[in-house]
C-alpha cells in the first residue's frame, strides 16, 4: 500500500521510493549534494589513488586519522573524481551535527533528498529507497556515533549497488570494511631543500600564507623556516593553515620559535 489518493500521487510516491524503472534510466550521473571547494584542493594524489582503487575492490572504505588531518576534504575530492562511476549519483552525509544514533538514518535520507513518510519505519523506507540505486555514500565525521554502524551494515546488505566511504578517527569494525589511515601532508627536511616548494605541505603553507600576505615570496632561509614549521605540526594541514595565518603578525621564524614551546597558537577565530 503506498497510501495515496491518485493516481498522481501514486507516481510521486514510487519515483521516492524508487519502484519506478523509467525513473532510473533518467537518472543524471551528475547528481550529488558534494559542497564545492572553498580553497583549491593541495597534492594527496598518491591517496586520492588508492581510494579510487580500493572502490573498485570493496564496499566500505574508511579513511582514519586524527582530527585536522584532512579526511573530509580528501574524501570530498576523491568522491568528486569517482561522480562518473555511481549511476545515481554520490552523496555527502554530513554526521558531525548530529549526537544520537537515532537521527542516522533521518540524516542520510535528508542527504538523499528523500523524504521519510511517517506512517512506516523510516529505516525499511531507506532501505527499500537504496535497494536498487547505484551510488556512493560519502558519511563524514563517524567517530562519535559508532555504536550507530549498524544502518552500514544493514545498507550493504540489502543494497548491493551502494557503496560508503567513511570517514572517522576511529575505524567502524565492520567486517567488510577496509581501512585507508590518513597522514601527514609531505615536508622536505629543513637541510635539504630542493625543490621544496613541490612539496604538498609547503603548498598548502603558501596558499594559506597569500591570504593574509598577498604575494609572500619566501627567501630560500625562510622556506626552510616554513620546512621546519611543517615537521613541528607532523605536516598536518590544519595546523599548516592556522599556523600560516600569523604571518599577518609574525615572520615565519617567529611562528616557528611559538610553535616550539607550545601549541597553544594553532587557535583561531574564524566563525567557519
Amino acid at each position: 500500500n503506498l497510501y495515496v489518493k491518485n493516481r498522481r500521487q501514486a507516481v510521486e510516491r514510487g519515483r521516492e521510493l524508487g519502484l519506478l524503472d523509467s525513473d532510473k534510466k533518467r537518472v543524471s550521473t551528475s547528481q550529488t549534494n558534494l559542497p564545492p571547494e572553498r580553497t583549491p584542493f593541495v597534492g594527496r594524489s598518491d591517496e586520492l589513488t588508492e581510494i579510487g582503487q580500493q572502490l573498485v575492490e570493496t564496499r566500505l572504505l574508511s579513511l582514519i586519522g586524527p582530527g585536522g588531518i584532512g579526511k573530509t576534504r580528501l574524501a570530498l575530492k576523491a568522491a568528486e573524481g569517482l561522480i562518473d562511476d555511481f549511476a545515481d549519483g554520490i552523496f555527502f552525509v554530513r554526521l558531525a551535527p548530529i549526537r544520537s544514533v537515532k537521527d542516522i538514518v533521518q540524516t542520510i535520507a535528508e542527504g538523499l533528498k528523500f523524504p521519510i513518510a511517517t506512517h512506516e519505519d523510516p529505516q525499511h523506507q531507506l532501505l527499500r529507497y537504496l535497494r536498487k540505486r547505484e551510488l556512493l555514500l560519502v558519511m563524514d565525521n563517524f567517530e562519535h556515533l559508532l555504536d550507530g554502524v549498524g544502518i552500514v551494515s544493514e545498507i550493504l546488505q540489502t543494497a548491493p549497488g551502494v557503496k560508503v566511504l567513511a570517514t572517522s578517527r576511529e575505524r567502524l569494525n565492520l567486517q567488510s570494511e577496509t581501512i585507508l589511515h590518513v597522514g601527514g601532508m609531505d615536508f622536505p627536511d629543513q637541510m635539504i631543500l630542493e625543490d621544496a616548494q613541490t612539496y604538498d605541505a609547503i603548498t598548502l603553507f603558501m596558499q594559506s600564507a597569500n591570504k593574509v600576505r598577498p604575494g609572500f615570496d619566501p627567501s630560500l632561509e625562510e622556506v626552510g623556516g616554513i620546512a621546519g614549521v611543517c615537521q613541528l605540526v607532523g605536516g598536518m594541514p590544519l595546523a599548516i593553515e592556522l599556523a600560516a595565518a600569523w604571518l599577518h603578525i609574525l615572520n615565519v621564524d617567529e611562528i616557528g620559535d611559538e610553535l616550539g614551546k607550545d601549541l597553544d597558537i594553532l587557535a583561531t577565530e574564524v566563525r567557519d
